[in-house]
């Protein structure tokens, strides 16, 4: 699972495999180990509210999404699921995405696992 942070915005990006373990074990996890002991970890989970919500909390980012969205997003060709999730008066922008295939071939990352590009053999 891959995560991009950026300006108020978080993107989690998933492969067919983090998919199919979230609709299946309601959760996908990752942890990063930095020199000196320290951690950040992110996780994904499946939730029975309404709403997407969002924490961090000593080096943890949560992002629960509706356990129905992640049934109707993993089955689908939906591309994502996106909300606005209010942090103390500000927009909180939090992307759930499908990694897709590269287009561009210069890439040396294994790609075996994402979903097929809906622009391949586009113009």
């Amino acid at each position: 699972m891959k995560l991009r942070v950026r300006f108020n915005s978080v993107r989690l990006r998933l492969t067919k495999t983090e998919v199919s373990t979230l609709e299946c074990q309601g959760e996908c996890a990752e942890l990063i180990k930095f020199p000196g002991g320290a951690s950040l970890a992110y996780s994904l989970q499946a939730c029975e509210s309404a709403a997407v919500h969002a924490e961090f909390d000593q080096g943890l980012v949560r992002i629960k999404v509706p356990r129905q969205d992640i049934a109707k997003w993993s089955t689908t060709d939906a591309v994502g699921i996106y909300a606005t999730v209010d942090a103390s008066g500000e927009a909180l922008h939090v992307s759930i995405e499908k990694d897709f295939q590269c287009l561009d071939l210069s890439t040396h990352e294994d790609q075996s696992d994402m979903f097929a590009n809906p622009n391949t053999g586009a113009c």
